[in-house]
């Protein structure tokens, strides 16, 4: 899910259950950009500062993917975009 909290992009989504998740990772992508790893957080949230509402540019397109602690990977979520998606 992504919404806007004070200005800034952010998103949550369901935690992965599994014992040994280590974390998620935060890519993110502009309209005519590669996709860009920004973060890796153990939340189920990520807030991106970067990225403000009153500065948005046309379109930001995000997805995450989980990784345990033997540094093996998830598929990539689904991808959500704030021309589409956002909850102002």
């Amino acid at each position: 899910r992504l919404r806007f909290e004070n200005n800034y992009s952010k998103l949550s989504w369901n935690k992965n259950n599994e014992p040994d998740i280590d974390g998620y990772h935060i890519y993110k992508k502009g309209n005519k950009d590669e996709w860009e790893k920004i973060a890796f957080t153990e939340s189920n949230y990520f807030i991106d500062k970067t990225t403000n509402i009153e500065m948005l540019p046309d379109q930001i397109l995000y997805k995450i993917k989980s990784s345990d602690r033997q540094d093996k990977t998830s598929v990539f979520s689904d991808v959500v975009s704030t021309d589409n998606s956002i909850d102002r």
